[in-house]
């Protein structure tokens, strides 16, 4: 019989339900992610050595997006490239995002505990205004607020993953700096953008990498994830060459044609803690809807144990989602699952509790073996493995 798989757990499907397809990554994922870092910052593209670009007491500020894989051997492998020039730890900060679950000791835990103990680690508070500078207007003549660490700072390097050009929630290379680390509101407008219609997002792709070249942001460190928390890629340099370049790999990565439809479609987000987002699982869902045939369903496999903000309660209470300027970290998903569910039915396998994920209109799953049960009431089946970095293309995909 055919099987799934999610986080190295083999799940049956029933006799009667054909495996039409089974879409996953290309590519071999990195073995050695610190030193692969290392090496991709001492022959950046169209760019000096990292370690060449510093002088001593310059004020170096390494911002890190929430969705970097092996962030602990990434930061490493970049520490390494910055020590091996005039830059000393006292140097050195790291600047997280305000929802990364992640604290000082899982990021610096690759480095040895003298170095720890003299890097600061800050992180960003979007609704603090003390945090915040203003930088300059964009071309709409909106204001420009970034993190204060890193307006002031003389270096910036962004650590970030690549996503495929048009997934969901994604405002191109540099959205990992901007509206990451700006305040609520500029966020809160982003996300309706993403709502709204295609050309608002382009509009936030454009206003990202305006915020990156006002910053000074010269030279960016990209990643292109593997399944998991694997890294395939490594990309850093020039961050017009790097989006470049970055964007190539993606698409090799996890775009791919498809024209097929199945009446269960099983997706699955992977990953550790950093990955089980509401974020991930819209992502994961707008993917694969489409590939839902008449009469079919879906089941997102997760380990999702955030609980529901804002946006989803919304849902839960049957309020209107308006997509405006108001709208939580959870508006995508929201929006999505409130769509998808009037086409089909959604399932969901998480760690949260079965009246939480009714109450959102979707069936519970509590293991992997409701799947395989599950899989009984339908003849054919397409499996779309870490489907929130999977970006569909042909008859079937998202307009």
């Amino acid at each position: 019989m055919p099987e799934i798989t999610f986080n190295e757990t083999n799940v049956e499907l029933a006799a009667n339900c054909k495996l039409r397809l089974r879409i996953s990554h290309r590519g071999h994922p990195l073995e050695a992610a610190r030193e692969a870092v290392t090496q991709a910052l001492e022959s950046p593209l169209d760019f000096p050595p990292l370690a060449s670009c510093t002088v001593p007491e310059d004020r170096i500020v390494v911002a890190v997006d929430r969705d970097v894989p092996q962030v602990a051997d990434v930061i490493a492998g970049l520490i390494d490239a910055l020590l091996a020039g005039e830059a000393t730890t006292d140097d050195i900060s790291v600047v997280l995002t305000h929802d990364n679950p992640l604290g000082p000791d899982d990021l610096l835990g690759a480095l040895p505990d003298a170095v720890q103990a003299r890097i600061r680690v800050e992180r960003h508070d979007p609704d603090d205004k003390s945090q915040l500078c203003y930088l300059a207007a964009n071309d709409d003549a909106l204001p420009i607020y970034i993190n204060r660490h890193l307006y002031d700072a003389d270096v910036v390097v962004p650590v970030a993953t690549l996503q495929p050009a048009g997934t969901l929630g994604y405002a191109g290379m540099h959205s990992g700096l901007y509206p990451s680390f700006s305040d609520t509101a500029t966020q809160q407008r982003f996300r309706a953008a993403e709502l709204n219609n295609r050309r608002s997002r382009i509009a936030a792709c454009q206003q990202a990498d305006q915020a990156a070249w006002l910053l000074g942001v010269q030279l960016s460190l990209q990643l292109v994830p593997g399944p998991g928390n694997s890294i395939l890629h490594v990309v850093a340099g020039e961050s017009g060459v790097v989006a470049q370049v970055g964007e190539q790999l993606s698409h090799a990565a996890w775009q791919h044609e498809n024209e097929e439809q199945a009446s269960l479609v099983v997706a699955t987000v992977e990953g550790g803690p950093d990955q089980q987002t509401w974020q991930n699982v819209a992502r994961a869902l707008a993917a694969v809807s489409p590939l839902v045939d008449e009469g079919g369903a879906v089941v997102l496999c997760t380990d999702l144990h955030e609980p529901p903000g804002m946006s989803l309660q919304r849902l839960m209470a049957d309020e209107p989602l308006n997509g405006d300027e108001s709208a939580g970290p959870d508006a995508l998903a929201a929006f999505v699952i409130g769509e998808s569910r009037e086409r089909h039915p959604v399932y969901l396998l998480s760690q949260l509790d079965a009246d939480t994920v009714e109450d959102l209109g979707i069936g519970f799953v509590s293991c992997l073996e409701d799947v395989g049960r599950l899989s009984r009431n339908h003849a054919s089946c397409i499996v779309v493995e870490n489907a929130h970095r999977t970006s569909l293309t042909g008859q079937y995909a998202v307009p």
